[in-house]
C-alpha cells in the first residue's frame, strides 16, 4: 500500500463558505464507534455510496456541494452492483477512544484498483491496492486487500474508497483489530484447509480409480475436480497469493478462462455418466451446442476483455447447470439408478453455483452463505458423486457377472444342444448306414437269388432316402439361418394338404392312425410350394409319429378375419392329435433346433430334431405364425395362421 501527502490548500473567505456548505453532508455522517469491545465489525451498511458512471470524478469533485445529493446510504451489509463499467465511491467516518491501529479489509480479491483517501482538515492520505498491483507491494501479504488505519490520530477524518474493476463490483468492508484479524484468519485457514483437503483427497482417490479401471466417467470427473479446485483457489485469491509469480495483467487475462473449464468437464461427465446420446436425444443435441460454445468461449476469453469473458462464462455456467439438472431429473424419473446419485450430488453444487452467480450479478446479497455457497456445494458434490460413481461401477460389475453367468449358461446350453445333436445324428445316421452296409454285403453274396436281390436293393434305397432327407434337413437349417430367399407362387391348399397326408399313409396304416380331413375347396395360397410343403409335412408327421397306436388326428382349414378393425382375412390350419402330448418343461423348447421330446436314449421316433424348427421359420418367412396347445397324455394342437 502506498501513501502520499497532498499539500494543504488554503481558501479565501468565500471559498471557505462554499467548503462549509459542501462538507455539511460529510459531517452529517454518523461516525462508526470503535471502542474496546469492537474487535471485528462489518461496516458495509454504514457506508454512503456514489456511482461514478464515467469513472472520471476526482476526490475534490465528489466532495463538492453539487455532488452531495448523489451520495446514497448503503442498504446492504456487503454492497454489490454486479458486472458494471461504473466506478464506485464509498465514504465513512470512524470514532475511536483508543490510540491503536485497525485493519480495514476489502474482502473480495478480484477488484482491479482500490484507492483509499483519508481526508482531514489539513492533509489527504492516499493508499492504493488491487489485483493490478504486484502482490509483494501489498501492505499485508494476504489474499484480500488490507489497509492500516488509526482513527484516534484524526477523529474528524472522512475515509473515501474508490473502486474500479472489470470483475463483479462488490466490496465487503470490515474493520478489524490486528489480533482479531490474525485469530479470524487462522480459523478461516483451518476451515478452508479442511475443504481443500477434501477436494484433493477426492481428486487423488478418483484419479487412482481411473488409472485402475480406465473408465471415462472417472477421467472426466477427476479433470473436473482439478479445474473446479483451481477455480475456487483462484476465486478465493490463493492462486495469486501462493502460485502465481508472473505479471498481474497476465493473471487477469488468464482468470476468466477458469469459468469455462469446470463447466466443460461437468458437461462431458454428465453426458457420459447418464448416456444422454442414447437416452436423451434432444438434450444431447443441446449439450453439443453448449459444449462447442463453452470451448469457443474458453479460447475467446483470452482475447476478450476481463468483464466480457467473465460475464459470458457465468451465463454459460448457469445455462449448463439448468441443462444438467434437467438431464438428471429426466433420467431419475425413468428409474435409471445412477441418475439418483447424480441428482443428489449435483443439485447441491449446482445450487451453490447458481447462488454464487446470482450474487456476482448483484441479484442476491453478499453474506457468509452466498459467499461460500460454491465451497459448501462442491464439497458435498465430490463426496456424493464419488459414491455415485462407486455405485455405478458396482452395478456394472454385477451386470458383467450376470452377463458372464448368462454367457456361461448359454455356452452350457449350446454344449448340451451340440451333444444332443451329435448323439441324435450319430444314432440316426448309424442305423441307415448299417442297414445300407449290411444289405450291400448280403446283395454281393446273393447274386443268384433274384427275390433276395430285389428285397435287399429296396431296403438300400429306402435307407438311402432317409439319409438324404436327414442331410437335406441339415442343409435347409443352414440356408434358413443365412436368410433364405423364398420364391412364391399360387398353390391350392386343399390339394397340398391332401397330398401330404397321402404321403404319410403307409405310416398311418402301420400304426392304425386315422386322419379326419376338414379342408375347404378352392383356397389359393401364395407361398413357396416346396418350402411350405416341407413345413406342413413336419407338423402333420409330428401328429402321426407322436400319436398313440390306433389314435387319430384332424387337419382342419378355416378362413377368418385377422382383426376386428383390420378387415384382413387369414387362412388357418389346425392339426390336432390324440397323441402323447408334450410336458410343460419341454413345451418352451419344441421349436428349438435339434431338440427332441423323447429321451435321446430311447429313440422311439427317428429324426435329428429340426422338423418343428424348420416349420416355424418357414411359416414366419411367409408372414405367418404358429401356436401350440398341449395336454400331457391327451394330445397336441398346432394352429398355423397365414395371410390370405
Amino acid at each position: 500500500m502506498q501513501y502520499e501527502t497532498v499539500s494543504v490548500i488554503r481558501f479565501r473567505f468565500a471559498a471557505g463558505i462554499l467548503f462549509l456548505i459542501a462538507t455539511n453532508s460529510i459531517f452529517g455522517l454518523e461516525p462508526i464507534k470503535l471502542d474496546d469491545s469492537v474487535r471485528e465489525l462489518s461496516i458495509g451498511g454504514n457506508l454512503e455510496i456514489l456511482e461514478d458512471a464515467g469513472g472520471k470524478l476526482t476526490l475534490n469533485e465528489i466532495r463538492s456541494a453539487e455532488m452531495a445529493k448523489f451520495w446514497v446510504k448503503s442498504s446492504k451489509d456487503i454492497p454489490g452492483f454486479g458486472f458494471t463499467k461504473a466506478t464506485y465511491w464509498a465514504r465513512f467516518r470512524l470514532d475511536s477512544n483508543r490510540d491503536r491501529d485497525y485493519y480495514l479489509e476489502i474482502a473480495y480479491p478480484h477488484l482491479d484498483k482500490i484507492d483509499l483517501y483519508i481526508q482531514t482538515d489539513e492533509t489527504t492520505v492516499h493508499g492504493v491496492a488491487g489485483d493490478y498491483l504486484p502482490f509483494k507491494e501489498r501492505f499485508l501479504h494476504y489474499r484480500n486487500f488490507v489497509f492500516s488505519v488509526n482513527p484516534f490520530d484524526a477523529p474528524e477524518s472522512v475515509y473515501y474508497l474508490r473502486f474500479e474493476s472489470e470483475s463483479s463490483m462488490q466490496f465487503p468492508t470490515i474493520i478489524w483489530t490486528p489480533d482479531r484479524f490474525a485469530e479470524k484468519k487462522m480459523e478461516e485457514m483451518i476451515g478452508l484447509g479442511i475443504y481443500f483437503g477434501v477436494m484433493i483427497v477426492m481428486f487423488l482417490y478418483n484419479l487412482f480409480i481411473w488409472i485402475s479401471i480406465r473408465d471415462k466417467s472417472y477421467l472426466y470427473y477427476v479433470t473436473y475436480i482439478f479445474f473446479a479446485l483451481l477455480f475456487i483457489l483462484s476465486y478465493q485469491g490463493f492462486t495469486y497469493q501462493y502460485l502465481w509469480t508472473g505479471p498481474p495483467w497476465l493473471y487477469n487475462q488468464f482468470y476468466p478462462s477458469l469459468h469455462y473449464y469446470p463447466t466443460i468437464f461437468m458437461l462431458l461427465f454428465t453426458s457420459y455418466f447418464l448416456h444422454t446420446k442414447e437416452n436423451l436425444v434432444l438434450l444431447h443435441r443441446i449439450y453439443i451446442i453448449l459444449l462447442i460454445t463453452l470451448i469457443a468461449g474458453s479460447f475467446a476469453s483470452f482475447i476478450l476483455n476481463y468483464r466480457m469473458g467473465t460475464v459470458m462464462g457465468a451465463l454459460l455456467t448457469i445455462v449448463s447447470c439448468v441443462w444438467m439438472l434437467a438431464a438428471g431429473l429426466i433420467m431419475a424419473k425413468r428409474k435409471y439408478r445412477p441418475a439418483r446419485f447424480y441428482l443428489f450430488a449435483w443439485i447441491t453444487f449446482l445450487l451453490g453455483i447458481i447462488i454464487f452467480a446470482l450474487k456476482a450479478f448483484g441479484v442476491l446479497p453478499g453474506n457468509v452463505i452466498t459467499e461460500n455457497a460454491v465451497l459448501y456445494g462442491s464439497a458435498l458434490e465430490v463426496i456424493l458423486l464419488s459414491l455415485g460413481l462407486a455405485d455405478k461401477i458396482n452395478d456394472l460389475q454385477k451386470q458383467n457377472e450376470m452377463e458372464q453367468a448368462k454367457t456361461l449358461e448359454a455356452e452350457k446350453k449350446s454344449s448340451k444342444v451340440k451333444d444332443e445333436f451329435l448323439s441324435n445324428l450319430s444314432h440316426e445316421l448309424n442305423t441307415p448306414l448299417s442297414i445300407v452296409y449290411g444289405y450291400s454285403e448280403m446283395l454281393a453274396k446273393s447274386s443268384g437269388n433274384q427275390d433276395k436281390t430285389a428285397l435287399y436293393s429296396k431296403n438300400i434305397l429306402e435307407n438311402s432316402k432317409i439319409l438324404t432327407n436327414y442331410l437335406s434337413d441339415l442343409i435347409l437349417v443352414t440356408d434358413i439361418e443365412s436368410k433364405l430367399q423364398i420364391q412364391k407362387s399360387s398353390v391350392n391348399l386343399q390339394e397340398m394338404l391332401s397330398s401330404i397326408v397321402e404321403d404319410l399313409r403307409p405310416e398311418m396304416i402301420e400304426r392304425k392312425i386315422h386322419c379326419d380331413l376338414r379342408l375347404l375347396e378352392n383356397v389359393e395360397l401364395l407361398c413357396d410350394p416346396s418350402l411350405f410343403r416341407k413345413a406342413m409335412t413336419a407338423i402333420i408327421k409330428n401328429a402321426v409319429v407322436y400319436n398313440k397306436p390306433e389314435g387319430s388326428f384332424v387337419v382342419e382349414m378355416n378362413v377368418g378375419v385377422l382383426g376386428e378393425n383390420s378387415g384382413r382375412q387369414n387362412n388357418s390350419i389346425r392339426i390336432a392329435d390324440t397323441g402323447i402330448g408334450i410336458s410343460k418343461e419341454n413345451l418352451g423348447r419344441i421349436f428349438e433346433k435339434f431338440f427332441r421330446a423323447d429321451s435321446s436314449l430311447t429313440y422311439k421316433v427317428s429324426g435329428v430334431g429340426v422338423g418343428l424348427f424348420i416349420a416355424r421359420r418357414i411359416i414366419e418367412l411367409h408372414g405367418g405364425s404358429i401356436e401350440v396347445k398341449v395336454e400331457p397324455g391327451q394330445g397336441s394342437e398346432f394352429t398355423v395362421r397365414l395371410p390370405a
